[in-house]
């Protein structure tokens, strides 16, 4: 038994204890603002004194864009980049000579803005408006600040998730692309009839047409030794190498759609460099094509 399960059962009279091993459940089967917050953020701290020329300095040195206001451990509001440049753009000549002190003589307590406060269990989309509009949001409370979310956070997180489903999607339309370079329509349907009749039985129902078909038919088509010969000048390399490398897709492609578990950046990896040495066979088609003129 495991040991969300032994925790289950151990409060199981519990009725708060019980709700926050369910929402804990949530927030890790489902993408909210707690998965997507970078998971070594260190948050500068802002006092109301400090000045604005110091606050800005100790933001470019951390290559941060805004920074929480506190005192004590209430967030006041935010200092940013454009908070400053907004109150620094107030100042007329006059108000230099009246005043006598610059912009970056002013404290971050009279140059903060306002940003939105997010919960943890919060969905993304919730804060789409605040991000696009402040270019960030708070999470926590103003007593309890956990972190600072930037679209540029969410764009990151989005794009681990994405990036080995689009690239899958990109290797499957490679390889359409390449096998139709090198065989018509009716060749294609007629080599497939010879290869996966030998596997699946004579009497088994075949896809009609590359759209039709799995991935691992195609890795079947192209890489079956009744075939090769016609797609070698496409694919290039040796059977042997083009056969490992898309059985090795293939296997990270059943386990990333069937979710059977979380896969690893050097696995994403694999997959991004497949794709990429798909790409250079397409463009190297793309080339040939075009100084055949074809």
């Amino acid at each position: 038994m495991s040991e969300s399960n032994n925790d289950l059962q151990a409060d199981a009279t519990d009725p708060a204890a019980i709700a926050r091993i369910a929402l804990d459940h949530v927030n890790d089967l489902f993408h909210r603002v707690n998965r997507s917050i970078p998971a070594d953020q260190k948050i500068l701290l802002l006092s109301p004194s400090t000045l604005a020329r110091d606050a800005v300095e100790m933001l470019a040195k951390h290559f941060y864009s805004q920074a929480p206001v506190t005192t004590g451990n209430k967030v006041l509001g935010v200092f940013s980049f454009r908070s400053f440049a907004r109150r620094a753009a107030e100042y007329s000549l006059q108000t230099l000579n009246t005043q006598k002190h610059a912009p970056g003589d002013l404290t971050v307590e009279e140059c903060m803005e306002r940003f939105d406060f997010a919960n943890l269990s919060d969905e993304i989309p919730k804060h789409f408006d605040a991000l696009e509009r402040d270019n960030g949001i708070l999470v926590g409370t103003p007593e309890n600040l956990s972190a600072i979310l930037t679209p540029m956070d969410v764009l990151r997180y989005l794009f681990k998730i994405a990036s080995p489903f689009i690239a899958l999607s990109e290797i499957e339309l490679a390889l359409r692309t390449l096998i139709r370079a090198a065989k018509s329509d009716e060749e294609i349907k007629k080599m497939t009839a010879l290869v996966l009749k030998k596997i699946y039985g004579p009497n088994a129902v075949l896809p009609e047409s590359l759209e039709e078909m799995s991935f691992d038919n195609y890795r079947l088509l192209v890489a079956s030794g009744d075939t090769w010969s016609s797609f070698q000048g496409v694919f290039g390399g040796s059977r042997e190498r083009v056969i490992s490398k898309l059985k090795d897709v293939g296997d990270l492609r059943n386990t990333l759609f069937h979710f059977k578990r979380p896969i690893a950046d050097e696995e994403t990896q694999a997959i991004v460099s497949v794709r990429d040495w798909l790409l250079t066979r397409v463009e190297q088609l793309s080339v040939t094509s075009r100084g055949q003129g074809t």
